[in-house]
């Protein structure tokens, strides 16, 4: 009722037209961004892929998403799934809003601190988008029954228990594989993964799982099933790959012998300039020898 008058008070003062959609709020070109994707072939969508109008239906009528936690990544991802088509979305958050998290979890403002974030969340993206309904969900994943989500071995990230486990898990697999690096903390941010606190980390991230969830949902391509590397150091490079272990000889084993030989020896001769480069990196990083006696 409140949305309706609001609408009401905005055609009367020509602020929006209405589109001949009733209270549908699908009005005309409302959903075209999608429809480029889904309605369609096109470099964006799998070879495979039929277009049709059947996957939108899908999204706007059938599909559920459940988004666990409402914070900086979460606020970035509801906004980004509420505005591509999904509209029944659940969401659980066991935190309130503190004044720290305003300058980049923009669903809330300084009259929200103190509130469930999950609520806050809710309220804001129902009243703001039409047709949107999401569901919030003020308590813990684990407080959920079979019946609403189905879950394995709880894994808790904040049991030094379960971490410890993992950790020495980890290192029974590098030792195996010969990997080195594996830390205790480097296993506490996988296992929480751990994002910094920066709007623009968050927004990429999100963007990169709303993509997913899409492709997910509509079958209009094949979901990442490797790794990503962004790197926003000197302008924007993303760079997809898949890890597998080889099966021939690597570079570094078939170069080993060249560790205990000397950089002449090696042919390299006073000011000669390297290049190294990797495809994970946008460039290619030049070093000039200069040897000292």
């Amino acid at each position: 009722e409140k949305k309706r008058r609001r609408l009401e008070e905005l055609l009367a003062d020509g602020m929006a037209v209405d589109g001949g959609y009733g209270d549908s709020g699908d009005w005309e070109g409302r959903w075209n961004h999608v429809k480029k994707f889904l309605e369609r072939s096109g470099p964006f969508t799998h070879p495979d892929f039929e277009p049709g109008t059947q996957a939108l239906e899908f999204l706007l009528s059938t599909c559920k998403v459940l988004v666990i936690g409402a914070g900086g990544l979460g606020c970035e991802l509801l906004k980004n799934l509420a505005l591509s088509g999904f509209r029944q979305i659940h969401v659980i958050d066991m935190d309130t809003i503190d004044v720290s998290n305003l300058n980049r979890q923009f669903l809330f403002r300084p009259k929200d601190v103190g509130r469930p974030k999950a609520e806050v969340a809710a309220e804001f993206l129902n009243s703001r988008i039409p047709n949107c309904a999401v569901v919030a969900y003020f308590k813990k994943i684990q407080d959920m029954d079979e019946s609403f989500y189905r879950q394995g071995v709880a894994l808790d990230g904040d049991d030094p228990e379960h971490i410890q486990w993992i950790y020495q898990k980890s290192l029974e697999r590098a030792s195996q594989f010969n990997i080195k690096g594996v830390t205790y903390r480097l296993t506490q941010g996988v296992v929480k993964r751990i994002i910094p606190a920066v709007a623009s980390t968050n927004a990429v991230i999100a963007a990169v799982c709303a993509t997913e969830v899409f492709k997910i949902a509509t079958s209009a391509y094949i979901p990442l099933n490797n790794y990503l590397v962004f790197n926003d150091v000197d302008g924007l490079y993303t760079y997809t790959f898949e890890a597998e272990r080889k099966t021939v000889a690597s570079i570094e084993e078939r170069t080993r012998p060249n560790l205990s030989k000397t950089l002449k020896e090696l042919g390299l001769v006073d000011g000669q300039e390297l290049a190294v480069a990797d495809v994970t990196t946008p460039q290619t990083m030049l070093f000039k020898l200069h040897f000292t006696t």
